[in-house]
């Protein structure tokens, strides 16, 4: 059976259905931020850590998700955080061939931008 992106209601991969398969990609500045986590057996959860490394939060995840392989069979992808995430991700799906309508994205924040002021 293929392996699809996780559908994920807005309760949380831990109340997607039983026979649900996919990739659940979660960020977090530090690998004390874990939480627990219960996800169906056929949904592969990867945890990515920061470590206070610079730069905009979402940007691991990002790229972790585009490096996932495409999927063999229509499927529903969901993604939420910081605005360039939220905004990539879904480009990035729609770039592959999957209609808007079976994607959801939310960007929640927007990073703060360094201005340098010239002197």
């Amino acid at each position: 059976m293929p392996r699809r992106p996780l559908e994920v209601p807005d309760q949380g991969p831990e109340t997607v259905r039983p026979a649900t398969l996919g990739h659940a990609v979660v960020e977090m500045p530090a690998e004390a931020d874990r939480q627990p986590l219960s996800a169906p057996a056929g949904v592969e959860v990867r945890w990515l850590v920061r470590d206070d490394r610079p730069g905009v939060p979402g940007t691991l995840a990002l790229a972790a998700a585009r490096d996932l392989p495409p999927a063999d069979s229509p499927y529903y992808g969901w993604v939420a955080g910081e605005q360039a995430l939220a905004t990539g991700l879904r480009r990035h799906w729609v770039s592959t061939g999957v209609p808007t309508e079976d994607i959801m994205s939310c960007g929640y924040w927007r990073a703060a931008r360094t201005r340098v002021n010239a002197a």
